[in-house]
């Protein structure tokens, strides 16, 4: 096997420190202190992570990535979604969250969308004073109602969702005797956080919009924010009237801006589906995260995706076009919405998260990945009528249900819906699963300490790492290894003759 120039040599495990979860500086930054100077650097690492999460990817660069495209397209909205994330990682580190939690951003990613897509859908002049302090408390409550979720999501989460084997988590397998341990399972909230899929900010964003729109001031959003067209495509009852009244068939004087409302309105409300603006909707799907419609921010998340992992960034493209193509199945001309990437989004999401970060990539993951994004796209149908008819958008909320109820999926084969025994990158859990089930194979030739015919241990250098091999001394047939060393053909298990 050659060489992973990416992401480092497979056959040792070693990682390029840029790359999946930033393992290597997640490890320096774990032996620091806190009384020293390195807190300012481990905050900027939290903060960063945050912006990550939102894509779930854990990794400060990916973060970095996301906050800057950000800053570039909508200053104010790069501006409250850091003061959210600040307020955020100091109140975890303040509560006493788990240190994982925080430093990982799973503490502070919803008030970082928060922040970020409450300034997207509102009017530019309706962030006055009033909702700048809404978002500040909403950003400190963010960090309890995410602690709290994910304690009740891990008290029903089955004892298989945990995996096994690192950080201090004992595997499970056979004991010395033959005996069969049992799965390891923490108690609720004292185990690693588990993936909340934006819940916690689809909670408050509604709570936060519901305050609004009781309010003196009322809820002033962005005429695409419900409707999914943009301000240019609506006409009011004024030009409606003027476009109906007939026009001399002499002396006809149209201004540019009449010719411009004409040609968007007649863009927008074809009746016949435009498979080019299918494509570009799927394409802007991922700026829909931060309830923005721009191809450049698209461009830096699917970016910060392939830093991250190739493999998210390609099974979250697939995902956004399943929802564009869902969205065109369940919906009537014009598709608007999907040409903005409206449909795509939770798509986007939940294909990449089923598929490849909350199981190890295969087929049962994939297959479970485009019917999560088909019941996504189920929901945004039934509750898209609903939340807009009370004056509320969608937001992501049909793919955290969806997710996080195909967390809960199970299997009896024995590669179906296999957990990763620590959330890192898809590559990297892959990779554990073949040394894992390699280990197993070869474990199950022979034991040293219950070997009864005279085998003798054999140390090979294989593609997934070194191994022992037990193998019988009559044993001749071998074969050889892309590496060099030759891995006898059979092995003598225990009891064989």
């Amino acid at each position: 096997m050659p060489d992973n120039r990416r992401f480092g040599v497979p056959r040792d495990g070693h990682w390029l420190h840029y790359v999946g979860d930033c393992g290597a500086a997640a490890s320096f930054l774990e032996t620091r202190s806190l009384a020293t100077g390195w807190l300012i650097v481990m905050f900027f690492d939290a903060l960063f992570r945050s912006f990550g999460q939102l894509i779930l990817a854990n990794n400060p660069v990916s973060g970095l990535i996301v906050l800057t495209a950000l800053c570039a397209v909508r200053p104010w909205a790069g501006l409250a979604a850091v003061a959210c994330t600040s307020i955020a990682v100091l109140v975890a580190a303040a509560a006493g969250q788990q240190r994982g939690a925080v430093c990982s951003g799973l503490a502070s990613c919803s008030a970082t969308l928060l922040g970020a897509a409450t300034v997207c859908l509102l009017e530019p002049g309706a962030l006055d004073g009033h909702v700048w302090a809404l978002l500040c408390a909403a950003a400190a409550v963010s960090v309890y109602v995410s602690s709290g979720l994910s304690t009740l999501v891990s008290a029903v989460l089955p004892p298989a969702w945990w995996g096994g084997g690192r950080d201090g988590r004992p595997r499970r397998g056979l004991r010395p005797d033959g005996a069969v341990e049992p799965a390891w399972t923490p108690a609720p909230g004292k185990g690693p956080w588990p993936s909340l899929f934006a819940l916690p900010y689809g909670l408050l964003q509604l709570v936060l919009f519901l305050c609004l729109l009781h309010s003196e001031a009322g809820l002033s959003l962005r005429p695409e924010a419900l409707s999914g067209t943009p301000a240019a495509a609506n006409t009011t009852a004024p030009e409606a009237a003027a476009s109906a009244a007939p026009l001399p068939a002499v002396g006809l004087n149209l201004s540019a801006g009449d010719v411009n409302v004409t040609r968007v309105r007649e863009f927008y409300d074809i009746d016949h589906l435009d498979w080019g603006q299918t494509f570009q909707g799927v394409l802007v799907s991922a700026s829909q995260i931060l309830a923005l419609e721009d191809a450049a921010m698209s461009a830096a998340i699917y970016i910060a995706l392939l830093v991250f992992s190739p493999v998210a960034a390609c099974t979250a493209l697939a995902g956004a076009f399943l929802g564009s193509i869902a969205g065109v199945a369940l919906l009537e001309p014009p598709y608007t919405a999907v040409y903005r990437g409206v449909w795509g989004v939770n798509g986007l999401l939940s294909m990449w998260a089923v598929s490849a970060h909350s199981f190890v990539l295969s087929w049962h993951s994939v297959a479970a990945g485009a019917a999560c994004t088909a019941l996504s796209a189920g929901l945004q149908a039934a509750l898209g009528p609903l939340l807009t008819a009370a004056g509320l958008p969608v937001l992501l909320l049909p793919h955290s249900v969806a997710a996080l109820l195909f967390l809960l999926v199970a299997s009896s084969a024995k590669t179906g819906f296999v957990r990763p025994a620590v959330l890192t990158f898809p590559e990297k859990h892959k990779y554990d699963f073949w040394t894992e089930h390699a280990d197993e194979e070869v474990g199950a030739c022979a034991s040293p300490r219950r070997s009864r015919s005279g085998t003798t241990p054999r140390t090979v250098a294989t593609p997934m790492g070194h191994f022992h091999l037990f193998c019988s001394s009559r044993t001749q047939n071998t074969t050889s290894t892309p590496n060099g060393p030759t891995v006898p053909r059979q092995c003598r298990s225990e009891g064989q003759a």
